[in-house]
């Protein structure tokens, strides 16, 4: 595989989200209704 066979990125979009739980973890502290995310939008020539 030769660099021109790679894909180029052109962009990328991070974006955090808090995704809602089906059903709320209890825990000692409190209760867990949310789970945080991480999601990454990347963008090629390919």
């Amino acid at each position: 595989m030769t660099r021109d066979d790679l894909a180029t990125i052109n962009s990328f979009r991070i974006r955090c989200v808090k995704a809602p739980l089906d059903q709320p973890h209890k825990t000692a502290p409190g209760t867990i209704e949310a789970a945080p995310l991480v999601l990454l939008d990347v963008a090629t020539d390919a």
